[in-house]
């Protein structure tokens, strides 16, 4: 995954799964193994509006459209 693809959140298992599962964002930084991403839309989480930018492992993550 590299800067400016937009992709999607799908670890269904995880500790965020039930706030991210399916939420859309754009990488703004990537590593080996993780990735920053900028969220799409709003995210509820904990009942109030989660952040805008979020860390995870690149792994809970799938592409959906390359910027290449």
């Amino acid at each position: 995954m590299k800067v400016g693809d937009l992709v999607m959140f799908v670890d269904r298992e995880g500790t965020h799964a039930q706030w991210f599962y399916g939420a859309l964002g754009l990488v703004e930084a990537a590593t080996r193994d993780h990735l920053r991403v900028r969220w799409c839309h709003k995210v509820t989480c904990h009942g109030r509006v989660g952040p805008t930018i979020s860390h995870f492992k690149a792994d809970k993550f799938k592409v959906l459209s390359a910027n290449r």
